[in-house]
This record gives C-alpha cells, sequence and structure tokens, in this order.
C-alpha cells in the first residue's frame, strides 16, 4: 500500500505512511497491483451526536471510476460494519465520508443504495458529507 499511495502522491506532507497502513480497511488489485484503497479512523462527529469511522478512498487513475469507488465503498461499509458489531466498545455507530471536488462537482443522488451512504451535510469548503448508518447504531 505504501508504494501505491507513493507511486500515486497520495499522502499529504506531514503523513506518516506505516500510521495510515495501519488504517487500511479495504484494497483493490489488478493482479498483484494495488489498484485501489480504503482507509478509516475512528472519530466522533459531533453534528451527529456518534462516533464514526471516518473513512477514505483512492484509486489509480485507471481505476478511478465511479463503478471502482460504489464497489470499493460497499466493502468498506461491510466491513466496517462487522468490525464494529465486534467491537460494541468502541461505539462505532456508522461511516461517514467527504467527497473529494470531482464528485462535488457534479449532481447526484442524495442516497446510495450500494453503500447506504446518504447525504448529511456539506463541509465550510461545501464539499458533500456522506453517511452510512450500521444496521445496529442506536442514536
Amino acid at each position: 500500500m505504501k508504494a501505491f499511495w507513493a507511486r500515486l502522491n497520495l499522502l499529504p506532507p506531514g503523513i506518516d505512511p506505516d500510521a495510515r497502513a495501519r488504517e487500511i480497511v479495504v484494497a483493490g488489485y489488478a493482479g498483484p497491483t494495488v489498484v485501489a484503497v480504503s482507509t478509516a479512523v475512528v472519530q466522533d462527529a459531533a453534528f451527529l451526536r456518534s462516533r464514526m469511522a471516518m473513512f477514505r478512498a483512492a484509486a489509480g487513475p485507471a481505476f478511478a471510476r465511479p463503478e471502482v469507488f460504489t464497489r470499493l465503498g460497499a466493502q468498506t461499509r461491510a466491513a466496517l460494519e462487522a468490525w464494529s458489531r465486534d467491537n460494541p466498545e468502541e461505539g462505532v455507530m456508522g461511516m461517514l465520508t467527504v467527497l473529494g471536488a470531482e464528485a462535488n462537482q457534479t449532481k447526484m443522488a442524495p442516497h446510495r443504495s450500494e453503500t447506504a451512504l446518504s447525504l448529511a451535510g456539506y463541509t465550510e469548503n461545501d464539499q458533500k458529507i456522506m453517511v452510512a448508518w450500521f444496521d445496529h447504531a442506536l442514536v
């Protein structure tokens, strides 16, 4: 994964690749080559009054298509929900993501059934905030 991030210059300055690698949830491969990856960290989402798994997704240029991100998002949700169910002491009720610039430039349905992500609001920079609640969530 670290080679994937380095090849595409995806990590912001000051981010430790080893620390980010510990956040990996799902990886996509084309043969032996990593072409997509999702990572997540658990944080409090004050506006939702819940602990959420904040997830990021990245794909190489040849794979940065909506269907790849949809599949990555769906698999990430399934993995995070299973982890949350198995670790109830963490209190994680769902996953949250802030869409990248490309996704924010196009109109889209406010709910994505494949990933269960729904529009929950906007950042101060007008980026879409998408949330998927886990089936076992209680708020």
